[in-house]
């Protein structure tokens, strides 16, 4: 059905007939490739320009159902990161969907680099929170316990992440381990409307 719409829309629009389309799996494993190819571009990106990104973060319940959503900007662009299906909508939840987000990045990012060494994927994980120096989302009950959490988790990544770590000066890793964080106010002002 849906091919035949497309050989009417290219016959009326170019004028040319085609003959084959590709088959459904062809297109489901172009998909696939594509978001493999788009985590492994953000992972790159994020471990390339080590400056401060923001993850932003939100989430909503829609019958019964718990969705969260990351996106990370860094100085040039709004990446979106994922969109996930959760169980239930609390922080450690949360905090668990970040973890699982990073972890995939890096897999990708490790398999397609050939980094064979298992200690290899922790370190580009670490260096890939590191660079998260922001956070962003609306004043959800579970935002500001979540935001901690993943605080409390960075600072437990960044030795991985930094090999001097232990020669830096208390002044000097504080100002790596602090992260600031912004609550938006758009929701608020969205339910005048």
């Amino acid at each position: 059905m849906c091919s035949n719409v497309i050989k009417s829309v290219i016959k009326n629009m170019t004028g040319q007939e085609l003959n084959d389309m590709p088959e459904v799996t062809f297109a489901k494993r172009m998909a696939l490739q594509a978001n493999l190819m788009a985590k492994f571009q953000l992972a790159d990106t994020i471990l390339s320009k080590d400056s401060a990104n923001t993850l932003q973060f939100d989430g909503t319940s829609k019958w019964g159902e718990h969705f969260f959503t990351f996106d990370i900007t860094t100085s040039e662009k709004t990446y979106s990161a994922s969109l996930m299906d959760l169980a239930t909508e609390n922080s450690a939840t949360q905090l668990n969907a970040t973890k699982a987000l990073f972890n995939e990045l890096g897999e990708i990012y490790v398999s397609l680099t050939n980094e064979k060494n298992p200690e290899i994927l922790t370190k580009v994980i670490s260096k890939m929170v590191k660079t998260i120096h922001n956070t962003m989302s609306d004043r959800g009950p579970t935002n500001k316990p979540y935001v901690k959490l993943f605080e409390e988790w960075r600072k437990s990544l960044l030795p991985k992440a930094l090999e001097n770590w232990e020669t830096l000066n208390e002044e000097c890793q504080q100002s790596i381990i602090d992260i600031h964080d912004f609550y938006c106010g758009l929701h608020f002002t969205n339910k005048f409307c």
